[in-house]
């Protein structure tokens, strides 16, 4: 079975764990190849266009990310893009969410 090459690993490592269909189709996966790992249990579709393709823990980073992946073109704002980048969520409510 095809194994994800070193670019694209790199890409969904960067993206915790996740890779939209279109970036695995510009990889060379067809459609079949993701279904048959999403069956084997390999990877685990996250949304319609986004998919976990490495073994780990679902987190709310990977769940934001999914999300901000899943809407092409679109990003995230306000806390959730901080909290992307490293900074603890905010407790005290002073950050909007």
């Amino acid at each position: 079975m095809r194994a994800l090459g070193p670019e694209t690993r790199t890409l969904a490592q960067q993206q915790c764990g996740l890779l939209t269909s279109a970036q695995l189709a510009a990889a060379g996966f067809r459609r079949r190849d993701i279904d048959l790992r999403i069956d084997r249990g390999e990877w685990i579709r996250m949304s319609e266009h986004v998919l976990l393709t490495q073994s780990m823990p679902i987190t709310r980073a990977c769940r934001l990310w999914a999300a901000a992946l899943h809407f092409n073109g679109y990003g995230l704002a306000g806390s959730s893009a901080l909290e992307i980048d490293g900074l603890p969520e905010p407790r005290d409510g002073r950050i909007h969410h």
